[in-house]
C-alpha cells in the first residue's frame, strides 16, 4: 500500500508512530546507496522529441554555467588536429568529424548520455590512495547525437568531462585532498534523488543499468537532475577532459586535457604511452595498438595491456606467462587485471586498454577464467545486467551508447562497486570517526530555527509578501525554494510566517550542525535570501553568498529560541532515514 494511502487512512500522527515503530527493523541503519544512485545512464532516444529532452552542452554554457564556450571550443579544435604516427613513414593519423563537422562543432549537437559519482580518483582502494592521493569527482560523459528524419543517431565520438573536488590545488609533486564537506553535500544530493525516484515507483536498487527514472523519463525526475549538474558542477571544478574519436571507419583515437597554469585547456602526455599525448587502435587487418603501452598494473613485475589479447595466436598462448620469470599472471588473465579497479587506474594503464577488456573477453571466451587477478565484487553491492555488455567487436564504449544500444563494461560496473562501497562506508556509516559530516548530522539531531526579522517599511512588507507569495504558489518542481531543499536532505519542515505589519518570520526544523545547515541554505538559495534580505531593517551585506560569516551572524542574531527542548516524534531519524524508509512503510 502506498505511503500517501496510509496517510489518509491513518492520519499523520499515526504514520509518524509507524515510522518510528520500524525503527529498528528498517531504518536503525543509516541508508545505503546502489551502483545506479552513483552511476546515471540515459536511456538511448528513439525521436527528436526524446534528443530534445536531453541535456546538452549547450545548455551546460549558457544556463548552467557548468563549463566555457572557450573550452569546448578548444575540446572541438584539438579533437581534429591531434595527430598520433603510425609506423609507417609519413602517414600520420587524426580524428576526422568527416561530413559531421559543422553538427560536430555546435554545442547543442552534444548531449550528456550519463554520469558518474566517483568518490576517490584514480581508485578507492588503500594502496591507490596511499600512492595518488583521492579525488573525489562527478565524471560527465557527452556524445554527439544528430537526427534524420525524426531518427536520432548517436556518433562514435565521446567527451569526457570530469570535475573534481579537493582541498587543494594539486601540482604534479602534490597528493590529491578530497574536500570531504563539498563531496557529503553530493552524496546528500544523491540520497534525495533516490528518494524522488522512490516516490515516483522505481527502484534503483539490483543490478547495475540504464537509469530506472531516466528510462521513465518522467519530467521532474529530470528537472532534479538538471539541477543536481548545475548546482554542484562549475567551470573552476573542470580540471580534466577525455576524448574519443576515429577516423571513419577508424582508428580510435584517444587523448586527454588538463586546465593548464593560464586556465587554458592542453593537451595531457602520459608515460603509459611513451611520453605521447594521444593513443590509437586498429581493429582491422592487423590488429595495433600505437604507441605501444608500457603499463605498471602489476607491480613490482611492470604491466599488462590488451594489446598483447589482439595478437593472432591470442586464443592459442592464454596459458603463456606474460613474465617470464613469474609463474603468473597468465594472458588469460589480462583481461581481469585490466578490469580490476584496484590494480589498473588512468595512471598506470592505457586507455585502450580499459576500453577493450570486455570485448577481448567475450571474443576470447575468458568469463571463466580463474579468480587470481578478478575484482572481488563488495559485498551487498550489485553487479551490472550482462545486457548491457558491448555486443561487437567494434564497440569501444565504456559507459555510453553505440549504434542505438546502451552500454556499461566489467570494468565500469567494477569502478561504480567499488565507489559504492567507499561511499557507504566513510560518508554514509554512522561511525563519526570515518564520516565527520554525516555523522554530526546523525548524533546531533533535528532543530528548530525561528528567524524573526523586521522590515524596512510597511511597503518593505507588501513587497516582501508579494514575492513570498508569488514564489509559494509555483508548483514544487518550479519553486526554488522547494527544489532546493529537497536536494539538501536536510529539512524537515520549513514555512514563513508574517507577523503583525513588519515582522517576517522563517521558521524550519533540520538536521545537524547550525552552521553547517546555514552555509547549505547558502549554498542552495542565497539568491532567494538576497531578494528577500532587500526588504529587511539591519540586514547583512549582500550578496549572502559573498558574506557567509555576517550572515552567519546575522541569523544567529534573530533566531528566537524555544523555551526548553525541541519535542520530536522521532528524534534519531533524519529527514534520510524517513524518505528510505517510506518503500518499506508502503508494503
Amino acid at each position: 500500500m502506498p505511503s500517501r494511502y496510509l496517510v489518509r487512512l491513518l492520519g499523520t500522527a499515526s504514520v509518524t508512530v509507524l515510522i518510528v515503530a520500524l525503527q529498528g527493523r528498517v531504518v536503525a541503519q543509516q541508508p545505503q546507496l546502489g551502483v545506479n544512485d552513483l552511476a546515471y545512464l540515459w536511456p538511448v532516444p528513439t525521436n527528436k522529441a526524446e534528443v530534445d529532452s536531453l541535456i546538452s552542452a549547450e545548455e551546460l554554457i549558457t544556463g548552467g554555467r557548468v563549463w566555457s564556450e572557450a573550452d569546448f571550443q578548444r575540446v572541438i579544435q584539438q579533437a581534429q588536429s591531434i595527430t598520433v604516427p603510425s609506423s609507417a613513414p609519413g602517414r600520420d593519423f587524426q580524428i576526422s568529424f568527416a561530413q559531421m563537422a559543422q553538427d560536430f562543432s555546435k554545442a547543442s549537437t552534444w548531449k550528456v548520455v550519463g554520469f558518474r559519482v566517483d568518490p576517490s580518483a584514480p581508485g578507492a582502494s588503500v594502496e591507490t590512495i596511499s600512492r595518488f592521493g583521492s579525488t573525489p569527482q562527478i565524471r560527465l560523459v557527452l556524445q554527439p547525437v544528430t537526427i534524420q528524419n525524426n531518427q536520432p543517431e548517436a556518433h562514435d565520438y565521446a567527451a569526457h568531462l570530469a570535475f573534481s573536488y579537493t582541498t587543494v590545488d594539486l601540482t604534479p609533486t602534490s597528493r590529491a585532498v578530497p574536500d570531504r564537506q563539498a563531496f557529503q553535500l553530493i552524496v546528500n544530493d544523491l540520497l534525495s534523488l533516490r528518494a524522488q525516484c522512490r516516490q515516483s515507483g522505481a527502484d534503483t536498487s539490483g543490478p547495475f543499468r540504464v537509469h530506472p527514472c531516466l528510462q521513465s523519463r518522467a519530467p521532474s525526475f529530470l528537472s532534479a537532475v538538471r539541477a543536481f549538474l548545475k548546482q554542484r558542477l562549475s567551470p573552476e571544478k573542470l580540471k580534466d577532459i577525455a576524448f574519443m574519436g576515429i577516423r571513419p571507419p577508424e582508428p580510435w583515437i584517444f587523448f586527454a586535457m588538463k586546465r593548464g597554469d593560464d586556465g587554458t585547456f592542453v593537451q595531457r602526455s602520459s608515460p603509459i604511452i611513451g611520453g605521447q599525448n594521444a593513443q590509437m587502435f586498429f581493429m582491422l587487418d592487423p590488429k595495433k595498438v600505437l604507441p605501444a603501452p608500457s603499463t605498471l598494473n602489476v607491480p613490482p613485475l611492470g604491466g599488462v595491456s590488451t594489446a598483447t589479447l589482439f595478437q593472432g595466436d591470442a586464443g592459442t598462448t592464454l596459458d603463456t606467462q606474460v613474465f617470464p620469470n613469474a609463474e603468473s599472471p597468465k594472458r588469460r588473465d589480462i583481461a581481469d587485471v585490466i578490469a580490476n579497479p584496484r590494480r589498473s587506474n588512468v595512471l598506470n594503464t592505457d586507455c585502450v586498454s580499459c576500453h577493450t577488456e570486455s570485448r577481448r573477453r567475450i571474443s576470447l571466451r575468458l568469463a571463466d577464467a580463474g579468480e587470481g587477478f578478478r575484482f572481488t565484487r563488495p559485498e551487498g553491492v550489485s553487479g551490472s545486467d550482462e545486457s548491457l555488455l558491448p555486443k561487437e567487436d567494434w564497440n569501444l564504449r565504456n559507459f555510453g551508447w553505440f549504434k542505438g544500444a546502451a552500454t556499461i563494461t566489467t570494468r565500469t560496473a567494477n569502478e561504480a562497486a567499488e565507489a559504492v562501497e567507499l561511499v557507504n562506508r566513510e560518508y554514509l556509516a554512522a561511525r563519526p570517526e570515518a564520516t565527520p559530516v554525516a555523522a554530526a548530522a546523525v548524533s546531533a539531531g533535528s532543530h528548530g530555527l525561528t528567524l524573526v526579522m523586521t522590515t524596512k517599511s510597511q511597503s518593505d512588507t507588501a513587497a516582501l509578501r508579494a514575492l513570498v507569495e508569488k514564489l509559494q504558489s509555483l508548483p514544487d518542481n518550479q519553486n526554488p525554494i522547494s527544489t532546493a531543499l529537497t536536494r539538501l536532505g536536510l529539512v524537515h519542515f520549513a514555512r514563513f510566517v508574517f507577523i503583525g505589519e513588519r515582522q517576517f518570520a522563517v521558521i524550519t526544523t533540520y538536521d545537524g550542525a547550525f552552521e553547517d545547515y546555514v552555509d547549505a541554505f547558502i549554498n542552495a538559495v542565497g539568491n532567494v535570501f538576497d531578494a528577500m534580505l532587500a526588504h529587511i531593517s539591519d540586514a547583512p551585506p549582500l550578496p549572502v553568498s559573498s558574506h557567509r560569516a555576517e550572515f552567519l551572524a546575522f541569523v544567529k542574531k534573530h533566531d528566537v529560541p524555544s523555551v526548553g527542548p525541541l519535542y520530536s516524534a522521532y528524534p534519531t531519524l533524519t529527514v534520510l532515514d524517513i524518505l528510505s524508509a517510506q518503500p518499506a512503510i508502503s508494503k
